[in-house]
Order: C-alpha cells, then structure tokens, then sequence
C-alpha cells in the first residue's frame, strides 16, 4: 500500500478535523489517478495518430515503388532496402551497411562485404543480410550463391538479395536452402503481412 494511502486511512480514524483532511486526502487521490487515467488515455490517442501516419507513409510507398525507376545500386538500397527494414519495424541500430565478413571459396578462406546486415537486437547477432544488386542486374543463382556465403559467414539464418524489382528471401538450412518469399516489388503490398512474419522485428527473435 503507498504511504499516502495509509496516511489517508490514520487521518480518518484520529479525530474530526484529522477525519476533514483525510477526506481532502482521498479527493487528492482521486484526482491523481484521474489525471493518470487521462494521461494514459492521452498517450494511447498520440501513439495511434503515429501509427495511423506511418502506415499512411507505407502504403503511399507501396504505391511508389510499384513503377518505381532506380538509376543505380545505391539508390535500390536507399530508397528500397532501407525504407523496407524501417517498414518491417527495424531501427537505425539494428542495420549495418559494409559488413566484413570471412567466406569459404573453394578451400580458401576469403574475406567479403555484405550489403546490409540486420541484427537481432536482444540477442546482438546478425539475422538477416541483404544483397543490393542494380535495377537491370538478374537476380541469378551466383547472386544468391554470394549472399548465402555471407549469411553462412556470419551465422545468419535468413538472407536476401534485391534489385529493387524483384524480392527473394531465403532461409539458410543445412543442406539446400528454403525459398520463403518470392515476388515482385508491386506484390509487396499484397504480400506485406507474410513478410512481416517472416522477417518483421516483431516476429519471435531465433
């Protein structure tokens, strides 16, 4: 019990004007916690204003990115990949650009750079990495083949490659890997809700 309670509760039991103030007491109570109430309630309408705005933002992207022309490798990764992880509920600390990452190359050992890594925040480690290629670049099995090397390199179970038209998602197994998703950037919308399972933050972390 607060001790403001309990204050409240010796006041009414002490005498008549002690009876007066504990009345006042509880009033004051019951104002905090309304106010507390209204706070909450208050807190609870600004978080779902944001929400209603950002899902706003996302959809006019889905839109955007259905016809969407990129001139070059960075502007796939800057206007697709980045806005797709910040969609997908990932923040800024939990992305990496220019990863280092050791990769077997026959019997030799070699050293590469991932694209993008997505890490898991709870557990510190990467969970997705992501291969950018330019907009006319086909996304072929060589493609895949370098960005499995880099997940297997650094132990993540999930790995995509991109070209800001097309989307292919796999996870990583032991022999051959899953294909989880594959589409076309204008099926993402229809698509959103399976992404989100599959590679949303708000998925179970592994």
């Amino acid at each position: 019990m607060e001790p403001s309670v309990v204050f409240v509760i010796a006041c009414c039991f002490s005498s008549p004007a002690f009876f007066l103030a504990g009345g006042l007491g509880w009033r004051l109570l019951s104002e905090r916690k309304k106010t507390k109430a209204e706070h909450q309630a208050l807190k609870f309408q600004i978080d779902k204003v944001s929400a209603d705005a950002l899902l706003a933002v996302r959809d006019e992207w889905f839109l955007e990115i259905a016809d969407a022309n990129y001139n070059s490798e960075l502007e796939v990764e800057v206007k697709f990949v980045y806005l797709l992880m910040r969609f997908l509920g990932y923040g800024i600390n939990d992305l990496k650009m220019r990863v280092s990452v050791e990769v077997q190359v026959g019997r030799q050992r070699a050293s590469g750079i991932a694209d993008w890594v997505v890490y898991n925040e709870k557990m510190g480690k990467p969970f997705l990495v992501i291969e950018a290629k330019e907009p006319n670049q086909l996304l072929t099995s060589a493609v895949q083949e370098q960005a499995r090397s880099y997940a297997y390199g650094l132990s993540a179970p999930f790995y995509m490659v991109t070209n800001g038209k097309e989307v292919r998602i796999y996870e990583r197994k032991i022999d051959s890997d899953l294909e989880v998703i594959s589409l076309l950037t204008k099926e993402i919308a229809q698509n959103w809700y399976q992404m989100e399972q599959i590679v949303g933050k708000k998925k179970p972390l592994m």
